[in-house]
């Protein structure tokens, strides 16, 4: 017994050198990012050799194995590889993986949050895009993805809308839903208002509409779409002759054609907002906006009272939402706006003439009728 006791001691001191010994090679030490080494990356012809028939299960593993390497490039940002391939270890890695299973969404999904978001290797992150849609070429996701790399990141809306717009009409293509082509027409309708001075894209939409049924729920938003594009175009255009003094007042309905000869020396063209052949024709006409309504000034600024309109409606539709689902749970719709507010849900005042209908659960707005007749458009 008196043994036992006397060995204690000396397990205490082996236990605290083994302890000492094994702490020494982390004192002095720098904290890094658990990093995978990347050294060994077959070519695809090669793991699929390596795979003994089962490829997608090989690139699966391969690439749960890499999310190590993914953590240390958020720190790193630099994924060069040693080797005579001058391609960094991410475009290695996804050639190998998507040559291993070509169908697998993730794979296309994190090349490009790793290539291009997180290293800004944009080209890079675009070819894998361009890989999958070939190998899912009816893939939303792969398209949406595709399509801001062109817009943000290669800037391709400013350098070059129309290619674009060509990539766009392609994507609208392969949508087999109407709900998914109409979101590809959101996506171009947004790029037309980014280029409306030279109404780029004013063709497509001007065919999108010949090939609607008047009256249809398409019809009707290309419509406004068109009515939109031609109301902002006609305010920036008439601002540009309020600047240079050749506009005095946007009532004004006889124009200087010695002035506007400085603006449009062969004449306005068809989409402007004023009617004018060009010198030695008829005096130039101020046109109403494209939805029929005179031009306003506000704040110095010439604006459209119809697009305006439209554009109240986007910026209320939370509130008229919320009131909706409100009044489908009291089972009526509030008698007026000051009970909308008093349910908790107050409504901003329209403009330009606006009154709020509560006939439905959604309440509308009543604008006044314009005073002329809308641009014609078919």
């Amino acid at each position: 017994m008196r043994r036992g006791i006397a060995l204690w001691p000396l397990i205490g001191i082996l236990a605290c050198g083994a302890l000492a010994w094994n702490g020494s090679r982390f004192l002095e030490t720098k904290p890094k990012p658990r990093s995978k080494d990347l050294s060994f990356l077959p070519a695809p012809v090669v793991a699929k050799a390596m795979a003994c028939g089962q490829p997608t299960a090989l690139a699966k593993l391969r690439w749960i194995d890499s999310f190590a390497y993914f953590n240390h490039q958020i720190d790193r940002r630099d994924d060069a590889v040693a080797g005579p391939d001058q391609r960094g270890g991410f475009e290695r890695l996804y050639d190998t993986l998507i040559a291993l299973d070509p169908n697998f969404l993730p794979f296309y999904e994190h090349a490009v949050l790793n290539m291009s978001g997180v290293l800004k290797q944009h080209r890079a992150g675009l070819s894998v895009l361009m890989r999958g849609l070939l190998a899912r070429p009816h893939e939303t996701s792969l398209w949406r993805l595709a399509s801001a790399e062109l817009a943000i990141s290669f800037d391709l809306a400013k350098r070059d809308p129309a290619q674009l717009d060509m990539w766009l009409r392609a994507w609208m293509e392969a949508e087999s839903s109407d709900d998914a082509r109409q979101s590809v027409l959101d996506w171009r309708r947004g790029l037309a208002f980014a280029n409306v001075d030279g109404l780029q894209t004013l063709p497509y939409w001007l065919e999108q509409l010949r090939s609607t049924k008047p009256g249809s729920p398409l019809a009707i938003f290309v419509e406004g779409t068109i009515r939109e594009l031609l109301a902002e175009h006609g305010s920036r255009e008439l601002n540009k002759l309020l600047y240079s003094s050749i506009l005095p007042l946007v009532t004004s309905v006889q124009l200087d054609p010695a002035v506007l000869a400085q603006r449009w020396p062969r004449g306005a063209p068809a989409w402007a907002p004023v009617v004018w052949s060009g010198p030695g024709g008829p005096p130039p006409v101020l046109r109403p906006d494209p939805f029929g309504y005179a031009w306003q000034r506000v704040g110095g600024q010439v604006i459209s009272p119809g697009r305006e309109q439209r554009r109240f409606l986007v910026i209320s539709q939370g509130q008229r939402l919320a009131l909706e689902a409100e009044a489908a749970k009291r089972g009526r719709p509030p008698l007026d706006s000051d009970e909308a507010a008093a349910w908790g849900i107050p409504l901003p005042q329209p403009g330009h003439g606006g009154t709020w209908s509560f006939a439905g659960n959604l309440p509308e707005v009543d604008w006044p009728e314009p005073e002329q007749q809308p641009w014609p458009l078919r």
